[in-house]
């Protein structure tokens, strides 16, 4: 450790103005020594600032600037991984905001952290000491961090970014360079993993490779690697966690001190209390709508009755299906009109539109510093807001899950503890669940033995004042109907979760084991051009066996016209002139895609955990019988035709197609705006504008350009008044009409202008 170091404290206070928590000072002077070493398991709960690893990563790396490369325990890459469908990536953020101040640091203790990392990668005084990437599916592809591979870096990234370079197989790259990326991720790298419970066959993936480097203890490698790697798992949910030596904080004693802070203690001590609700289904109308549903929008009204004249509230509703949630947004548009913002998020938005989503509301819903509501809002959503969003909500109505995913929704919920704590969240569960026999397609048996296990530990309370019956009865008053509630708050959680009340292991979600990582696996996936065949399935080793639910994405065009062939022979140059970006196309199910291009209409029972597989849509054995004329044309795309002769037989590459069949895992496909969204996602650009809004809306390409960083663009084909052209594109034509423009200069104005 350099001797002119300043102390945690001071290097958090500079970069965020407040000092750090117990915890994040103790875990920095572990790790900022020479020998000092990452602990595997991080106990932290929610809200307690886990994402401040990242700042002590940086800090140890830049107290070990002048340590040899054999010697050094803090690598120089820092990755912070989510298994989740990302809603706000608040690392990310994070480590923007860092890397920024670093830079344009003019005075201690900054400047010094930042000058001892340019020290450390050979920098000059006036480079970024801190490179800083985002690697998941829906954004522009950033390879800064790779340019230099001696610049520290923090990358932001989901399981399957991370894990496909790990294992030579990168999703972003092609197979030439795929072993740079696979250097870069597994050596002089800190991977966290954060919920790790939610990705325990990556974890196993990862434990692996660590053996693999790891020369003098599983005597794996044949030559030992010098450089550092760690792999830090982030969760405080119970279960297959490693020996005590190897959590952080260690101990009653060491967590009573790194909690020891006024701001973390409210924060666990608080009360989330959530009455237990059965919905049953009619035996009389048995195909009656959804009592879920039902039950949630009743629930909301009472509230509402409730709370009148009160501040506005903001309410989450979190269920597990996609179908479920668009369902319950609908519903309660419908009968709250202009009482409340009605939000609905869920991973069948493209990137693009999420982020204007989040960009528009993230200002009403973080957790610190959040704006003044004017009315309620509604927030509609499934797993996809478990993890990586610092969202804080006054209730919440959730569908029954596991148990850990039920702790991680509570999370979302007063998360700093300045809420009213006597307001009652509800967790809904349908009476037909609980009575089928079949697992459920996420969860599995979790869900219901989650239920059996709350209904154990709840405590009776009366309805209206929260009395128990023994109260009411020692005062002789009449016994009034009681209700079970449960109190998710972390404490209380930890407490019943901690005591004898029965197998906590069948409550967690299922999590399948990955295959055992092999020397002749990393055999045959080190080979990448070419690939040899038989080639290991790299899903199996990031999700699991049988997790990996295979996925293609989605583009609309409004400048596809599906009118008679000759027009679809026009689509693949069409679409050559504008390439497809990543930030408007949609990851959807390969079966359900198939199906929508049969049957638009068709619901399907998908939730939006990454990697798992929902109950595909049932099988039209009529429809599979009409002949394929009938079935809407599409376009698929696999990059700009190559000028040679198709030999016989051949259907590789980019054409049009009226098959489904021919859309396989990872393909991307283009249709046109004309056939509409409905049945497979949404678009919060049609929602915010729903009167005289077309399916040509659907067509986001110019926006897209320049949220991707690339040069603003519009495009003008010859066909563009018959097409329904996209709304900005009717505009500039408009104005070139009126107008009449005599220069480029002035078209350009008018084009970045859009």
């Amino acid at each position: 450790m350099a001797d002119t170091m300043p102390r945690f404290a001071k290097f958090f206070h500079a970069l965020w103005g407040y000092e750090p928590f117990p915890w994040q000072s103790t875990l920095a002077k572990r790790v900022e020594e020479k020998d000092g070493k990452w602990p595997q398991w991080i106990d932290l709960p929610t809200a307690s600032g886990k994402t401040a690893c990242i700042d002590i990563a940086v800090y140890a790396l830049a107290a070990q600037f002048n340590c040899p490369v054999s010697e050094r325990t803090a690598p120089r890459r820092i990755w912070f991984v989510v298994d989740r469908r990302i809603v706000v990536d608040e690392a990310y953020d994070r480590a923007c905001q860092i890397a920024d101040k670093l830079h344009e640091a003019e005075g201690s203790p900054l400047l010094k952290i930042a000058d001892q990392l340019r020290q450390l990668s050979g920098l000059s005084k006036d480079a970024r000491p801190l490179a800083t990437a985002r690697l998941r599916g829906g954004v522009l592809k950033d390879d800064g961090w790779a340019r230099i591979p001696s610049q520290p870096a923090i990358i932001t990234s989901t399981v399957d970014q991370l894990g496909s370079n790990l294992l030579f197989r990168s999703y972003a790259h092609g197979q030439k360079t795929a072993p740079i990326f696979a250097g870069l991720a597994a050596n002089d790298s800190l991977l966290f993993l954060d919920e790790a419970h939610c990705s325990k066959p990556f974890a196993q993936t990862l434990k692996a490779i660590q053996n693999f480097r790891d020369f003098r203890d599983k005597k794996w490698a044949e030559q030992p690697i010098r450089n550092p790697f760690a792999f830090v798992a982030m969760s405080a949910t119970p279960g297959n966690q490693p020996k005590e030596n190897d959590v952080f904080p260690q101990g009653e004693d060491e967590k009573k001190k790194a909690f020891n802070h006024h701001l973390l203690r409210k924060r666990i001590r608080v009360s989330k209390l959530a009455e237990l609700k059965l919905c049953k289904i009619k035996k009389s109308k048995p195909n009656d709508e959804d009592p879920l549903i039902k039950e949630a929008i009743e629930l909301v009204e009472k509230m509402e009755k409730k709370l009148e004249g009160k501040l506005p509230l903001k309410i989450a509703l979190i269920v597990n299906r996609v179908a479920t949630a668009e369902t319950l947004a609908r519903k309660l548009r419908e009968k709250m009109k202009a009482r409340a913002d009605v939000v609905l998020l869920t991973g069948r938005f493209r990137p693009y539109e999420r982020d204007v989503l989040v960009k528009k509301w993230k200002p009403y819903l973080k957790a610190s510093d959040a704006e003044t509501l004017e009315k309620p809002i509604l927030f509609v959503s499934t797993q996809c807001i478990e993890v990586g969003a610092d969202f804080s909500f006054d209730l919440m109505i959730t569908e029954c899950a596991s148990l850990d995913a039920l702790r991680q929704r509570f999370g979302r919920v007063n998360r700093l503890g300045k809420g009213n704590e006597s307001l009652r969240s509800a967790v809904l569960i349908c009476d037909g669940d609980l009575g089928s026999k079949a697992s459920d397609p996420i969860y599995g048996e979790s869900k219901k033995n989650t239920w059996k296990f709350l209904e154990k530990v709840s405590k009776k309370v009366e309805s209206e004042n929260g009395a128990t019956e023994d109260d009411k009865a020692k005062k002789g008053k009449k016994k009034a109907k009681q209700k079970s509630v449960v109190d998710f708050g972390i404490r209380a959680v930890r407490e019943f979760m901690e005591g004898k009340n029965g197998d906590l292991e069948s409550c967690l979600a299922p999590a399948l084991n990955a295959p055992i990582l092999l020397p002749a696996h990393l055999d045959m996936l080190c080979q990448t051009h070419p690939v040899p065949h038989p080639v290991p399935d790299v899903d199996l080793f990031l999700h699991g066996k049988d997790r990996g639910a295979p996925e293609a994405r989605i583009i609309w065009r409004a400048d596809l016209s599906d009118e008679n062939e000759e027009s679809r022979k026009q689509w693949p140059e069409i679409i050559a002139a504008c390439p497809p970006t990543s930030l408007e196309t949609l990851s959807v199910p390969l079966s359900r895609l198939r199906q929508w291009l049969k049957t638009p209409k068709i619901e399907d029972d998908f939730g939006d955990v990454e990697g798992v597989r929902g109950l595909a849509p049932k099988n039209d054995k009529e429809k599979d019988k009409t002949e394929e004329e009938q079935n809407p044309h599409f376009l698929r795309w696999r990059g700009r035709r190559k000028k040679r002769k198709k030999k016989k037989g051949e259907n590789q590459g980019t054409d049009v197609f009226n098959n489904p069949k021919e859309i396989v895992h990872g393909d991307l496909v283009v249709v046109p705006a004309d056939y509409g969204i409905d049945g497979l996602g949404h678009t919060f650009l049609e929602e915010s504008e729903r009167e005289g809004v077309g399916n040509e809306r659907l067509d986001i390409w110019e926006s897209v350009q320049k949220a991707a960083g690339k040069a603003p663009a519009l495009r003008l084909t010859l066909a563009i008044e018959q097409v329904k052209p996209h709304p900005q594109m009717r505009e500039f034509l408009e104005w070139i009409k009126s107008e009449e423009p005599s220069n480029k200069e002035e078209i350009r104005e008018r084009i970045e202008e859009l």
